[in-house]
């Protein structure tokens, strides 16, 4: 809806690539199949374009770590492409997920690619300008609020909502009743 493409997911989980395929992903990557830098690399190469260590250029402009762990935030470091001095900035790697560890990243990479690792607090949201985009987006039938809520829970059931999350089994978002 914002014109970017492609849009990889990239989930241990086909249930959830399925899911966000219906959210808008145009590709889906399986981690726990497939190495997921090689396959968005192999998905966004760039004919002809080279970053400034005279690479085939490939990459994402922007990926989002939703996790936090270690192995996570350095692929999606990897996965944003490099920048061609003088003609293009590199890719931004952002962090959604809160940090469960230290993460080591390549600085060479960072500083002579010029890719970016910033962090989101909660998606960097401004409600008073986002949400009535969504409200209209959901009015609009764009977006599907009711089918991204895949689980509620009762203020009793906390304890259930806390171990679905912990797990990775609830699919698109939980809604905690009280």
């Amino acid at each position: 809806m914002v014109g970017a493409d492609p849009i990889i997911a990239v989930d241990l989980d086909d249930g959830k690539l399925e899911f966000a395929r219906r959210f808008g992903a145009t590709a889906t990557v399986n981690a726990s199949k497939e190495d997921a830098v090689k396959a968005i690399r192999a998905i966004t190469g760039r004919a002809g374009m080279f970053d400034s260590f005279r690479r085939p250029m490939s990459g994402v402009d922007f990926a989002f770590d939703c996790i936090g762990l270690k192995t996570t935030m350095e692929q999606i470091h990897r996965a944003v492409r490099g920048g061609s001095l003088g003609l293009l900035g590199g890719g931004t790697a952002v962090v959604v997920g809160i940090p469960q560890t230290k993460v080591e990243l390549n600085a060479l990479d960072i500083v002579v690619n010029e890719k970016k690792f910033i962090g989101s607090n909660g998606g960097s949201c401004h409600p008073d300008r986002d949400f009535p985009i969504f409200l209209e987006w959901h009015k609009s039938g764009k977006l599907d609020l009711n089918a991204l809520v895949t689980q509620r829970f009762t203020l009793d059931q906390i304890n259930d909502a806390v171990a679905a999350l912990e797990s990775g089994s609830i699919q698109g978002r939980a809604i905690l009743e009280f």
